[in-house]
């Protein structure tokens, strides 16, 4: 889904969600009838919502100021419940439109992927669910096999993909869910410190 309010940007948004349908041709040469085809000016995509994601995509406008509360107020109390864990950078909300905390993210500083490795296994043997916060684009294959890029190439980028988890978020999370998730978090930093 896409919001705009340049109608040109919304012309070529739609133009590449149907395949890059550029409209209809001139009816100059032949009157339009059941015949006509659309023109592909250029590239585009099968991009197009069904019905039935529309109508929920839909719904869901209708509820996201409640949803993005809801998705502030727990990365609010992730983020005074981890605010003094040693080794655990959060996340940092702008402030142009606020942050939607569509995930919410740390970057565990000390001790590299084997650390973080086992933060998250710990989180998994208690049956909360995470996931690294990032890809480092350039180890993926087909960007490292058409660009000849190198597993050492933007160090950072793969800092973030080996250090980041992604904790769970979501609307409607209870202050008890955050606490079981931080609790945990603060117990695994504290066992793996050692380690480090």
């Amino acid at each position: 889904m896409v919001l705009t309010n340049s109608e040109e940007l919304a012309t070529i948004v739609k133009s590449l969600r149907n395949h890059g349908s550029t409209g209809l041709p001139s009816d100059a040469a032949e009157a339009h009838g059941p015949w006509t085809m659309a023109t592909f000016d250029r590239v585009g995509f099968n991009l197009r919502l069904s019905d039935i994601q529309a109508a929920v995509g839909v719904a869901q406008m209708g509820k996201l100021d409640t949803l993005l509360a809801d998705r502030r107020a727990s990365a609010a109390r992730y983020t005074a419940m981890l605010r003094d864990a040693d080794n655990l950078s959060l996340p940092v909300a702008g402030n142009v439109n606020g942050h939607t905390y569509q995930s919410y993210v740390v970057r565990v500083r000390q001790g590299g992927r084997e650390r973080r490795n086992k933060i998250m296994q710990g989180l998994a043997d208690n049956n909360i669910q995470t996931r690294p916060g990032t890809h480092a684009v350039h180890r993926l294959g087909f960007y490292r096999e058409k660009y000849g890029l190198k597993h050492s190439d933007f160090p950072n980028a793969a800092l973030a993909e080996d250090t980041t988890i992604t904790l769970p978020i979501f609307p409607g999370m209870q202050e008890s869910d955050n606490r079981l998730v931080a609790d945990l978090i603060l117990d695994l930093l504290a066992e793996t410190a050692a380690e480090c």
